[in-house]
């Protein structure tokens, strides 16, 4: 048998060439293409992500590269070095840039590291508190400094008022930058709020912090017995204003339900509403009235509001008229439902007494 690659010639019988171990017979090599098997459905699930996240990634790399050239045009202009610019890069962490720039500076990068992270997470504890975006601030100073620290040979050269205009450029870059994109999305989940109450419930108390939904968790409609913050908008009437603000209170009333407040006895539906289903605050202040509600509506009486009505006035039918704006809530107005409780830390977890 005749070898086809070198044309030695072989016994009958062998599969391969004695002398160059080629193969002799190739009826039993299949020249068909392998066919691919049935796609899975994670597999169908993974493409169909790629497909959708392709626009995304393409504009992760267009951003990437503007910003490659932005930092390239500045570089030039402020005639950084290559060390300089791989120590600007390292200064998204305050410290690295410092210690990459000066390796000596191993003191320097470690007091700027360390106060930046102590003043992050001090704001990270006071969120929502006014000490809160004070600590915030001093982080944002501290990661300031450690990128001026790296670019001090080139601004050594500019006049004082260039370097303090470049130093508060630095700081509202970074603070807008880099520190408010992650404060914008993690609000459009959860939003701490301050809590600004007249009369303290056992529930909630005057000047806690308060986590809200943000408009991604916010759900379409409300229950009874959730526990919200709502807008409470200007109203003004005869001799009667209402203060543009936020209100938080149960929702005890729904579409479709009737509402009636009569000698400070509320009733949902001709029945007194469940404990859980009822005002947080007492509704004696408030005269007889009666709310039927429509799509889109529910009833939140401001319980934990300072009315201060005159009898005469609350009576009367703009008195009325200006109770039954208040309390009668659109779904536009409901900023979201109260889950948890950040501020007093001895009170920390989850907001419980809502639906």
């Amino acid at each position: 048998m005749e070898c086809p690659s070198c044309g030695f010639q072989n016994m009958p019988g062998l599969d391969r060439c004695v002398r160059c171990a080629s193969l002799l017979d190739f009826a039993g090599i299949s020249v068909l293409p392998l066919r691919a098997g049935r796609v899975g459905p994670l597999v169908r699930l993974g493409r169909r992500l790629g497909r959708r996240l392709q626009p995304l990634r393409q504009r992760w790399h267009a951003a990437g590269d503007r910003l490659d050239g932005f930092l390239g045009q500045w570089s030039h202009t402020l005639a950084l070095q290559a060390d300089e610019r791989r120590a600007l890069r390292r200064s998204l962490i305050p410290g690295l840039g410092v210690e990459q720039h000066r390796p000596e500076d191993r003191a320097l990068r470690r007091v700027l590291g360390g106060n930046w992270a102590a003043l992050l997470l001090g704001s990270l504890l006071c969120i929502g508190l006014p000490s809160g975006q004070l600590l915030l601030s001093g982080a944002v100073v501290v990661h300031g400094a450690a990128v001026l620290l790296v670019l001090r040979r080139s601004l050594a050269q500019w006049p004082l008022g260039m370097r303090v205009l470049a130093g508060l450029l630095v700081f509202l870059v970074l603070r807008f930058g880099l520190y408010a994109p992650p404060i914008w999305l993690g609000e459009q989940l959860l939003r701490p709020v301050q809590l600004q109450l007249a009369h303290p419930a056992e529930l909630v108390a005057d000047g806690e912090v308060v986590w809200v939904e943000g408009p991604w968790l916010r759900p379409r409609s409300f229950r009874r017995g959730d526990l919200v913050l709502y807008h409470i908008p200007y109203i003004g009437r005869a001799g009667m204003i209402v203060r543009q603000g936020l209100g938080l209170d149960r929702v005890v009333g729904v579409a479709g339900d009737v509402v009636e407040v009569s000698g400070g006895v509320l009733r949902v539906n001709g029945r007194q509403p469940p404990p859980a289903e009822a005002t947080l605050g007492e509704l004696s202040s408030l005269p007889d009235m009666r709310l039927e509600l429509a799509e889109g509506e529910q009833a939140i009486f401001p319980s934990l509001l300072l009315l201060r009505l005159p009898r005469q006035a609350s009576r009367s039918r703009d008195g009325l008229a200006l109770l039954d704006e208040l309390s009668r809530v659109r779904d536009e107005r409901v900023v979201g439902q109260v889950r948890w409780r950040s501020w007093p830390w001895s009170r920390f977890g989850r907001v419980k007494g809502g639906s």
